[in-house]
């Protein structure tokens, strides 16, 4: 008797299992799932996570954390685990509801969570990694990117600790000041004759063409007989100032910056822990991420704490100069001109439309190489320094001073300040020890923006401070003169 109730109950269970929609017995197939930003996470860092989580949350985002052990499972079908990960994502922007993914985060590094590896068909190099192929939607018949994508490359809670709390501070403008307006331009020297100057007239074009008029160029030049040539210890020094963006146009590996070895894994730990972070941006030397065994200079740059590198836009392997000016011009065009736009779909919106003018790019395009290392949700603060009028986008400044241009220098520079009021202006300058050596304005003047040229005249070369005063605003920057 109870072997008989046994098999009809074994039955009756086995009935009702294949009875039930395979999309309703997994909950990353269920269709009426929805999500504005995915967090695809390796399960040690799940607890670490809960205060970014919330804190998205909070900004009206339909935040969904998710393991990549569930994804495993629940696509299990997938030759390799990145093709589930692609298969899984594909699933949310074709299947599920609105509002469909906007954003996806990969928490871990390579060991946790594998880029998508394949071929590459550039000469020496075997194959490239490309987190962007992620977000390439397998229903569909182009191959577009749907989504924006950053990974955190982190091996530890520490790790990751430390880049959530800078990308809390960073957006909720706790660090603000007048060093946000700083833009630090390092160019590599290039001895191929075909080439000369190549990196340097990189950053002069840009510098020329491309840089609104919200930022100050600090500009360090690796060539010696560069006017604009500056010491490790000078790009140390603006680092350490402080800078909203760096960006490094010349050669590199994963743990060394030029031939000259200008900037090396190593000098990370002479930085100052300030709260000053910046987003990285490199034209064109390879950093390998996906290596599990090795920390980059980008990567450890992230994990900084209280300095360093907010979050790091550069290529996972081989890459030309060309492409990657040209990537960075796009990039910084829209995020001059698109203020509230967060850096993942500022990068998207690049690749998109390098896509459709070119046509459907090969899958391992260099253009596709660049890869978004920090929380592509991450909004830029320049409400902190650049008062928008959301309905015109015109821009109310108010009282600043801004960095020299050019610093260095050796023989002269453009102070630049603005005054949101009639004030009376007090420009001086400084040496180190407090010595006044220089009063460049001392008068009324009318509210607006001010340029003025200053010619050095028998001082000495070194770091000097200059400092302006009006109404109730008082401002010192540094700049180093060269003779």
């Amino acid at each position: 008797m109870w072997s008989k109730n046994y098999r009809i109950c074994f039955h009756v269970i086995l009935f009702i299992f294949l009875l039930v929609p395979k999309n309703l017995k997994s909950q990353l197939k269920d269709p009426d799932n929805k999500a504005d930003y995915i967090i695809i996470y390796s399960n040690q860092f799940i607890e670490t996570l809960q205060p970014f989580i919330q804190w998205r949350g909070d900004q009206d985002l339909l935040v969904m954390p998710i393991g990549i052990d569930q994804i495993y499972t629940e696509f299990p079908d997938s030759s390799t685990k990145p093709q589930s990960i692609r298969e899984f994502i594909s699933f949310a922007l074709q299947f599920w509801q609105d509002p469909k993914p906007q954003y996806v985060l990969l928490v871990g590094d390579t060991e946790y969570i594998p880029s998508y590896r394949m071929e590459s068909s550039i000469e020496n190099e075997d194959s490239i990694a490309i987190d962007e192929l992620y977000t390439i939607n397998l229903y569909e018949s182009d191959t577009k990117s749907d989504v924006a994508l950053g990974r955190l490359p982190v091996s530890n809670t520490d790790q990751l600790a430390n880049i959530i709390k800078k990308t809390m501070l960073f957006e909720e403008g706790f660090i603000s000041d007048n060093w946000m307006n700083n833009f630090i331009f390092l160019a590599d020297s290039n001895d191929n004759p075909k080439y000369p100057g190549c990196f340097e007239n990189s950053v002069k074009n840009f510098i020329n063409n491309n840089l609104t008029e919200y930022f100050y160029p600090v500009r360090i030049d690796i060539n010696e007989v560069s006017p604009f040539y500056g010491t490790r210890q000078d790009l140390f020094n603006a680092l350490n100032s402080g800078a909203l963006f760096f960006s490094y146009y010349g050669h590199g590996d994963p743990i060394v910056w030029s031939r000259y070895h200008y900037f090396t894994i190593n000098d990370i730990d002479s930085l100052v822990e300030s709260n000053k972070f910046f987003i990285l941006s490199a034209a064109a030397c390879s950093q390998n991420f996906d290596n599990p065994n090795q920390v980059t200079i980008v990567e450890k740059l992230l994990f900084f704490p209280n300095g360093g590198a907010v979050s790091t836009i550069a290529s996972s392997g081989i890459n030309s100069l060309g492409t990657g000016e040209v990537f960075l011009r796009y990039f910084y065009d829209q995020v001059f001109e698109n203020h509230q736009q967060s850096i993942g779909k500022t990068i998207l919106k690049v690749k998109q439309f390098i896509n459709q003018i070119s046509k459907d790019l090969p899958l391992d395009h260099q253009y596709r190489r660049f890869t978004l290392l920090g929380d592509p949700c991450l909004k830029i603060p320049f409400h902190l320094f650049i008062n928008i009028e959301m309905e015109d986008h015109k821009f109310d400044y108010q009282f600043s001073l801004h960095q020299n241009y050019p610093n260095p220098f050796n023989r002269s520079t453009i102070i630049s300040y603005q005054l949101k009021k009639d004030s009376f202006v007090l420009l001086k300058i400084y040496d180190l020890k407090g010595k006044l050596i220089y009063v460049l304005v001392n008068q009324w003047q009318d509210a607006g923006k001010y340029k003025l040229k200053f010619i050095p005249n028998n001082i000495s070369s070194g770091v000097y401070l200059y400092q302006i005063t009006a109404d109730n605003f008082q401002l010192t920057r540094k700049f180093i003169y060269i003779k």
